[in-house]
């Protein structure tokens, strides 16, 4: 049985994502095959030289490969930037165990100077690369060398992991916490997250507990109505043009033909293949409809949610005005869904 507290948790964490899952995935797979690749090399020259390094060697490779592929900054800057650290590093001549650090702070600087991020967010992108050096370390050198064996097929196999973890931190500014349940759902709808967002910060005016309520299921229920209708609208918005138009033409063709027909059985060939294509035809504008019909829908109730954010804005900070604004949006989104 779920006890409270996991329950909890769970509802917790479905709220944890990614801000712009797509960018994240595309991120997560280039840091990952580069940081593999570069890794792989660097594994395979120290085993023909018969010399260990414990991971930092393959750590550094992939850091100066992902400072190039990472950033969302021009290539070749990145790629001078890569550069000047290698040249800094043979005249400097920094020491093997801080390699990685100022190789991640480099990566991280150059996350955090990356356009569209709240300072939060850019504090993360600094720290993030450093935190996955430390964890890619210590799995190297202490789990898979307890574990695997250091000098092991396997032990060396885990150093192929140095773009993963790269990645990983890399994305942590990614990561964002929903304000509810609803909202992670909504994601794909820039607008309609903006209008949730609103709508729920509205909500903590209404001090009332059982309106606030009433507000919280009513604009739930819209919103899971709003997700039906878009579902249903992409659904029916699949619609083969190239089938359509080649419907329309065999029903304009053999339109033509049978005013010519006398033959009794070609007619009735012609006649047989005509009803296809015009079930064809019937079947691809019941679709057209069907999406127009959800397409409607979902505007009502994205209507229904900006209305309610803007009622519950501009209604004075009262108690009783806002139980009746509560109670006017619940009627009216009623009569949304009947309309």
């Amino acid at each position: 049985m779920t006890t409270p507290t996991l329950k909890t948790w769970k509802q917790w964490w479905q709220r944890v994502g990614f801000e712009q899952r797509e960018f994240a995935e595309r991120r997560l797979l280039v840091g990952t095959l580069f940081g593999a690749l570069i890794a792989g090399v660097v594994v395979m020259i120290e085993s023909l030289a018969s010399s260990r390094t414990n991971g930092t060697v393959a750590i550094c490779a992939a850091l100066f490969t992902l400072i190039i592929a990472l950033p969302a900054h021009p290539r070749w800057l990145m790629a001078m930037l890569s550069f000047g650290l290698m040249v800094s590093f043979a005249m400097t001549r920094v020491t093997e165990s801080a390699a990685p650090w100022v190789l991640s702070v480099a990566l991280g600087v150059t996350l955090a100077l990356e356009t569209g991020l709240s300072w939060p967010r850019r504090v993360l992108a600094l720290v993030g690369p450093a935190i996955a050096v430390g964890w890619f370390l210590f799995v190297v050198r202490w789990l898979s060398a307890r574990h695997l064996g250091g000098g092991t097929v396997l032990g060396g196999a885990t150093q192929l992991t140095a773009g993963l973890f790269i990645s990983i931190g890399a994305l942590l500014s990614q990561v964002g916490l929903a304000v509810d349940a609803v909202e992670p759902r909504l994601r794909f709808d820039r607008k309609m997250r903006e209008t949730w967002l609103r709508l729920h910060a509205a909500m903590k005016r209404v001090s009332e507990p059982t309106a606030r309520q009433k507000l919280k299921d009513t604009a739930n229920l819209v919103a899971s109505r709003w997700l039906d209708a878009r579902l249903e609208q992409r659904e029916a918005e699949d619609i083969d043009e190239e089938r359509a138009n080649e419907a329309r033409a065999a029903v304009e063709t053999l339109t033509s033909r049978l005013e010519m027909v006398e033959d009794d059985e070609l007619r009735r060939h012609f006649e047989q293949s005509l009803r296809v294509h015009k079930d064809v035809l019937e079947q691809l504008e019941s679709l057209s409809r069907k999406s127009e019909r959800a397409a409607a829908r979902a505007r009502a109730e994205a209507d229904w949610l900006d209305n309610a954010a803007f009622t519950l804005e501009l209604t004075p900070h009262s108690k009783l005005a806002l139980t009746d604004a509560v109670d006017r949006l619940a009627i009216l989104a009623r009569r949304t869904a009947t309309a």
